[in-house]
């Protein structure tokens, strides 16, 4: 079995000791020149690098598994992959395993810090020469209520780090079993009155055909 991993940058080594067992090799290549060889693999790791779509697919002759280690997949073809029957694995609804990621909720709160306290003007500026300590002045997070738009495994994470700024945080999902209400934690009935009484909003929803153009 021929394994092609397209991005192989900071791919788990435990992994990969597991996969060489198998015709393991990795390539940072381009799209036309995965067009030029995909026919010789059996199985596609992939993060973001490409889209697979039909024009690589019909392809890939011989394409049994597309692995993406990601929870996402805009990136891929779903329809077209199941009409060919070629697998698909993802970290989509590996819940147990994905509590433990704590890295875009740390990122989402990263840009919420940067953008209130305007870091990236002012960082811009002092590398320019300049000092202006009244020119940037930012706000503080304590007392503002946030506003998430789509409470799942990324949103609920999001909602604890607010709390622990001194937030209120206020969140809208349109699944009827998510319900949590605390006096730091209150779910909206629309994205409407989310959006009157929230000072800052974080969406947090997967792109679909339902949720895109949703602004």
């Amino acid at each position: 079995m021929k394994i092609l991993n397209l991005d192989p940058h900071k791919y788990s080594n435990e992994a990969k000791s597991i996969l060489s067992s198998f015709d393991y090799s990795e390539k940072k290549i381009t799209r036309s020149k995965l067009l030029e060889i995909v026919h010789n693999y059996d199985v596609l790791i992939l993060r973001f690098s490409h889209k697979i779509d039909k024009q690589i697919i019909d392809k890939a002759k011989k394409l049994k598994l597309v692995a993406t280690n990601a929870t996402g997949t805009n990136h891929l073809d779903l329809k077209y992959l199941n009409k060919k029957k070629i697998k698909i694995l993802s970290l989509q609804g590996n819940e147990k395993f994905m509590k433990k990621i704590t890295a875009s909720a740390e990122h989402t709160w990263g840009l919420v810090l940067a953008l209130i306290r305007h870091i990236p003007q002012a960082y811009n500026d002092v590398l320019s020469g300049n000092w202006d300590r009244e020119k940037y002045i930012g706000e503080q997070l304590y007392g503002k209520n946030l506003g998430i738009i789509g409470y799942g495994r990324n949103g609920k994470k999001i909602s604890k780090i607010a709390s622990s700024f001194g937030m209120k945080v206020f969140f809208f999902d349109k699944a009827k079993h998510i319900g949590i209400s605390t006096k730091k934690i209150e779910k909206c009935k629309s994205i409407q009155t989310l959006l009157k009484i929230s000072d800052i909003i974080i969406i947090t929803l997967s792109l679909t055909d339902e949720t895109r153009n949703l602004f």
